[in-house]
C-alpha cells in the first residue's frame, strides 16, 4: 500500500485491487487494466492529466474520505503542487504493484527512472540557458521571432472618432 500526504497534513493510502479497478472504471470511465497498451500510452495521458489522475485517486480514497466526511471536491482542494506530484508518485507505485506481470512492473519502473533523468537534463539546460539570457537578449529574440512591427498608415488613424 502507497501514501501520500495533502496540503492540509492528511495521510491517504492508495491500494489497488480488482474491486477498486472496477469502482474506477465505473465512477471515472478509466479502465486500469487497459493502461498498459499501446506502449502504455493511457498511463502516461492519464498521469499527464491531473484532474483526471486526481478522480482516479479520490476513488481508489473514497473509504477513508467518507470517513473523514469529505466531497470529491474537498479531496482535490487538498491536491496542488508538489501534493499533487506525490499523489501521482503513490499512484505509480500502487499501479507497478498492482501489475500483474513482473517484467510489465520492471519495465514501469525503468520508464519512470529514464523519465525522471530526462526531465532533470531538460530543467539543467533551461537553468543554463536562463541564466546566460538577459532582458535585451529576450527583446532581441521576441524581435526576431515575430518580425518588426509594420509602421501606422495614412489610412490608419492614430486615434478611433469616438475614443476621448
Amino acid at each position: 500500500m502507497q501514501s501520500f500526504t495533502d496540503r492540509h497534513n492528511r495521510k491517504w493510502l492508495i491500494e489497488i485491487n480488482v474491486a477498486l479497478a472496477k469502482k474506477v472504471r465505473a465512477l471515472t470511465g478509466v479502465d486500469l487494466y487497459r493502461l498498459v497498451e499501446n506502449e502504455f500510452a493511457k498511463l502516461q495521458e492519464l498521469l499527464r492529466d491531473p484532474i483526471t489522475l486526481v478522480d482516479v485517486i479520490y476513488v481508489l480514497c473514497k473509504e477513508q474520505a467518507d470517513a473523514a466526511k469529505l466531497t470529491d471536491e474537498q479531496f482535490g482542494a487538498g491536491l496542488a503542487g508538489q501534493t499533487v506530484v506525490a499523489a501521482a508518485d503513490a499512484f505509480f507505485e500502487a499501479f507497478v504493484s498492482f501489475s500483474q506481470d513482473q517484467r510489465t512492473a520492471a519495465v514501469l519502473r525503468s520508464m519512470k527512472a529514464k523519465g525522471e533523468a530526462a526531465v532533470s537534463i531538460l530543467l539543467t539546460e533551461a537553468e543554463q540557458k536562463l541564466e546566460q539570457t538577459t532582458p535585451e537578449s529576450m527583446v532581441q529574440e521576441l524581435k526576431e521571432k515575430s518580425g518588426s512591427l509594420p509602421e501606422q498608415s495614412e489610412s490608419t488613424p492614430a486615434r478611433l472618432p469616438f475614443a476621448s
